[in-house]
C-alpha cells in the first residue's frame, strides 16, 4: 500500500498512520465531488420551493466540505508540521459528524414542508453521499461511522412526519436497514484493506530479505570467481615452470628409472593443469568473460587434434581413440568447440578404460552433431542430467578414484549455451555412452592449402634470439633452458630498467604480463618493438584474464598465452616467427583462436600447427 509523504516534526507515527494516508489521499477529491452533489441537491431544493432554509443548509454544506478538503490537503503537503497526525484524523471524524447532522437536518426541513417528492429526491441524493462516505471514508472506521449513523437516523426519522401514510413506517425500516448494510459493507471494506496493507508490507519485507540475500549470494560468488582467479594465477607460476623443467630434462640421456619416474612427474604435472584450467575456465565462464569468436574452419582440423593430443592419456588407459574423418567446414568458434571435444573425450577416457572411443560426424535435422562415443558401463538414466553439474563425478563405475574435479561436463555444457548449442547423451548401462554436440551449421568447403609446419625444429630455431622477461626467477631459468635445447639464443632478466640496449639483438620477446610493479609486459614489449627498424615476433605470458589485454594485444597483432603454456604451443609459435608467414598468427585454427584469448582451456593450450 503506497503511502503519502509527510514532512515535519510529527512524533506521533503510530501503526495507524497508514491508514490516515489513505483516507488523506484520496480525500480532497472525495470531498469536491461531496460539494457538487451538494450543489445539484441545492438547485433541485431551490426548484421545489423549499424555503429559505435551504440556502443556509448549502452554505453549511460548502463550509464543511471545503473545510475537510484543506484538512486533506495540509495533512498531505505537510502545512502545519508541529501537529500530530491523530489531531488530523480526530478533526476529520468531527467535520464529518457535522456534515452528517447537516444531511439529516435537510431531511426533517424537507419533511416539515410536506412534499413527499422532494424528501424522496432528498432521501437518494442522502444515501449516495452514505455510499461514497464508506468507500471513501472506510480506511478510517470512526469517521465513517459517524458520517452514516448522524444522517440515516434522521432520515429514517423523517419519513415518520408523513405518518398518516402505514407505508411510511416500512419506508422507515427500509432506511434504517439501509444504515445497517452500509456500516456491513465499511466493515468489510476496511477488514480488506487491513489484509492488504499486511500482505503489502509482509512482500515487502520478505522483498528486503530476498534483496539483502541476493546481495550476499552476488558478494559470496564474486569473492568465489576472484578466489578461483587469484588462486589459479598463483597456482600456473610454479606449474608452468615446472612443465618447461621436465621438457628440458626430456631431450637429456636419462636411466630407465629415471625416466619413468620423469613420465610421473609429467603426468602429475599435467592433472595439475588441467585442474587450474578448469578452474579458470569455469570462473570465467561464469563472470561472462568468455566471448565466441567464430571463424571458418575445417572440422576435420579440429577432430584430428583432438585425437593427437589425447593420444598419451589414452595410451595409458589402454584406450583406441580414432575419428571418422569429414570434408565438413563450420562458421564458429574453433577454440571453444576443440574443448567441448576434448573434455567429452578425456572424459570418455577415464570412464571407459581398456574399450575404445570413436569421435563421428553426421547430419542431423539439417545441421551437422557432432558425436563422442564410448564403449564403458554406461550411465544410469537418473544420473543423465546429474552429470552436468559442478564437482560431479560417477566414481562408482570405476571402482576407483577418479581423476578431476568433475567440471569437465559442466564446462561443455556452459560453452555449448555460449555457442547456441545442445548437448545430448545416449547412455545404455553395460554397452556404452554418446554424447551429442548438436546444432552446428555446415558452411560452403574453402579452398585453403595448410602448409605444414617443419619436424625439425631444432635447425628452425637454431639461432633464433629470443628475449624472456619475468619476474619469477624459476620460471626464466626453467623458459631459458628450454629454449636454449631448441637451438635459440637466450637472454632472460627480470629488470626491465636494463632494456634499453636488447631490442637491436632480439627476434622474439616473451614477456610475463605481470611484472612486479606497475609497468606491464604488453606495455613493456610495444615500447621493444618500436625501437625496431624491423618486424620482431613477441607473445605476453599470463596467469590471469583481462578483456583489455586480449584487445589491446590483437590491436598490437602480439599474441596471448595463458600460464601454464604448454611447450609445444611455445615450439609452435617460435616455429611460425621465423616463417613468412609472420609472428603473431599460429597456423592451426584452433591454436590461431586459442592464442587469441586469455581464457585457454587444457584443450586450446594444448593444440598445435
Amino acid at each position: 500500500m503506497g503511502t503519502l509523504k509527510r514532512s515535519g516534526g510529527d512524533q506521533a507515527v503510530g501503526e495507524g498512520d497508514w491508514r490516515l494516508d489513505y483516507l488523506f489521499s484520496i480525500g480532497r477529491a472525495s470531498w469536491i465531488i461531496h460539494l457538487l452533489v451538494c450543489a445539484f441537491t441545492f438547485v433541485v431544493l431551490m426548484r421545489r420551493e423549499a424555503g429559505s432554509w435551504s440556502v443556509a443548509w448549502f452554505a453549511a454544506m460548502g463550509a464543511l466540505s471545503l473545510a475537510l478538503a484543506c484538512i486533506s490537503h495540509a495533512y498531505a503537503k505537510g502545512w502545519v508540521p508541529g501537529v500530530p497526525r491523530f489531531v488530523f484524523g480526530r478533526a476529520h471524524s468531527v467535520t464529518t459528524a457535522a456534515i452528517g447532522l447537516v444531511w439529516g437536518a435537510g431531511a426533517l426541513a424537507c419533511a416539515v414542508h410536506g412534499d413527499l417528492v422532494l424528501s424522496v429526491l432528498y432521501a437518494l441524493a442522502l444515501g449516495g453521499t452514505a455510499l461514497g462516505a464508506v468507500s471513501s471514508q472506510h480506511a478510517l472506521p470512526r469517521s465513517c461511522l459517524l458520517s452514516i449513523w448522524t444522517s440515516v437516523p434522521l432520515l429514517a426519522a423523517s419519513f415518520l412526519v408523513y405518518a398518516q401514510s402505514p407505508s411510511m413506517i416500512a419506508v422507515t425500516a427500509m432506511v434504517l436497514l439501509y444504515g445497517v448494510t452500509l456500516t456491513i459493507l465499511m466493515q468489510r471494506m476496511h477488514g480488506f484493506l487491513c489484509s492488504n496493507v499486511a500482505m503489502s508490507r509482509d512482500l515487502a519485507r520478505k522483498n528486503d530479505e530476498l534483496s539483502a540475500t541476493s546481495s550476499q549470494l552476488k558478494d559470496a560468488h564474486d569473492a568465489k570467481l576472484r578466489f578461483l582467479v587469484q588462486a589459479s594465477h598463483d597456482l600456473r607460476q610454479p606449474i608452468h615452470a615446472i612443465g618447461l623443467f621436465v621438457e628440458c630434462l626430456r631431450g637429456m640421456r636419462l636411466g630407465a628409472e629415471a625416466s619413468d619416474v620423469l613420465g610421473s612427474v609429467d603426468q602429475s604435472v599435467n592433472s595439475l593443469s588441467r585442474l587450474c584450467r578448469s578452474l579458470l575456465d569455469l570462473s570465467a565462464i561464469e563472470a561472462g568473460q568468455v566471448k565466441p569468436v567464430p571463424v571458418d574452419f575445417p572440422l576435420d582440423d579440429i577432430l584430428g587434434d583432438v585425437v593427437r593430443q589425447t593420444q598419451e592419456s589414452a595410451k595409458k588407459s589402454k584406450v583406441k581413440v580414432r575419428f571418422v574423418s569429414t570434408r565438413h567446414w563450420l562458421h564458429a568458434d574453433p577454440a571453444l568447440l576443440q574443448a567441448m571435444v576434448q573434455n567429452l573425450v578425456s572424459n570418455a577416457i577415464k570412464y571407459a578404460p581398456n574399450g575404445k572411443v570413436l569421435i563421428g560426424v553426421k547430419r542431423h535435422a539439417g545441421a551437422l552433431a557432432l558425436a563422442v562415443v564410448d564403449q564403458g558401463p554406461g550411465i544410469p538414466e537418473q544420473c543423465r542430467e546429474q552429470i552436468f553439474d559442478e564437482f560431479e563425478r560417477l566414481e562408482v563405475h570405476r571402482g576407483g578414484q577418479i581423476e578431476g574435479l568433475g567440471l569437465g561436463l559442466s564446462i561443455v555444457r556452459r560453452l555449448a549455451r555460449l555457442m547456441g548449442l545442445a548437448i545430448r547423451v545416449r547412455s545404455q548401462v553395460g554397452r556404452g555412452s554418446s554424447f551429442w554436440i548438436e546444432g552446428l551449421v555446415p558452411i560452403s568447403r574453402r579452398n585453403v592449402t595448410a602448409a605444414k609446419p617443419s619436424r625439425d625444429y631444432q635447425r628452425v630455431l637454431e639461432g633464433l634470439r629470443v628475449l624472456v622477461i619475468d619476474d619469477d626467477r624459476a620460471v626464466r631459468k626453467s623458459t631459458a633452458q628450454l629454449l636454449a635445447r631448441w637451438g635459440c639464443s637466450t637472454r632472460a632478466t627480470g629488470r626491465i630498467d636494463s632494456l634499453k640496449g636488447d631490442a637491436d639483438r632480439t627476434d622474439f620477446v616473451l614477456c610475463d604480463q605481470e611484472l612486479g610493479g606497475e609497468t606491464k609486459g604488453l606495455d613493456l614489449v610495444i615500447r621493444l618493438c618500436r625501437l625496431q627498424k624491423r618486424p620482431i615476433g613477441a607473445a605476453i605470458m599470463t596467469g590471469s584474464y583481462s578483456e583489455q589485454l586480449r584487445e589491446d594485444a590483437a590491436k598490437a597483432g602480439i599474441v596471448v598465452l595463458a600460464k601454464p603454456v604448454n611447450p609445444s604451443q611455445l615450439r609452435s609459435l617460435l616455429l611460425s616467427a621465423t616463417s613468412r608467414h609472420g609472428y603473431s598468427r599460429p597456423r592451426s585454427a584452433a591454436t590461431r583462436a586459442a592464442a587469441e584469448r586469455v581464457e585457454t582451456s587444457s584443450d586450446r593450450n594444448t593444440a598445435e600447427t
